[in-house]
C-alpha cells in the first residue's frame, strides 16, 4: 500500500530471465485501475508508467524470480484549480 493516493507511478525495472514484468495499480477497494508491462528484452533498464487517479496499491508480477526493481516514484498531481492558484497542494514526488 502506498503512503498516499497517487495519480501516477513510474517504476524502473530490469528483467534477467523469464516473462515480462507487470505492475498493476489498484484503488482503495482493490479494483485494478491500470497496468504496465515491460518488454521481454533481458538486461536493459525499462520504464513502467501508470497514470490513473486514486492509485493506492501496486502489485508487481513476472520476471521469473530474476528481475530487479531499480526505482519507484509515485506522484500526486494537483486537481483543484483553486488550490493551484493559492499555491497549495503543489505537485508532489515521493520515493517509496
Amino acid at each position: 500500500m502506498l503512503p498516499f493516493t497517487a495519480d501516477r507511478i513510474v517504476a524502473h525495472v530490469v528483467l534477467y530471465a523469464g516473462e515480462p514484468i507487470k505492475v498493476e495499480a489498484l484503488d482503495a477497494a482493490d479494483n485494478k485501475i491500470g497496468q504496465a508491462i515491460s518488454t521481454d528484452i533481458h538486461g536493459v533498464l525499462q520504464k513502467l508508467e501508470v497514470k490513473v487517479l486514486d492509485i493506492m496499491t501496486l502489485i508487481f508480477t513476472g520476471g521469473g524470480n530474476e528481475a530487479l526493481l531499480i526505482g519507484l516514484c509515485t506522484y500526486q498531481e494537483p486537481h483543484d484549480k483553486d488550490e493551484q492558484a493559492k499555491g497549495k497542494n503543489n505537485n508532489e514526488r515521493r520515493r517509496v
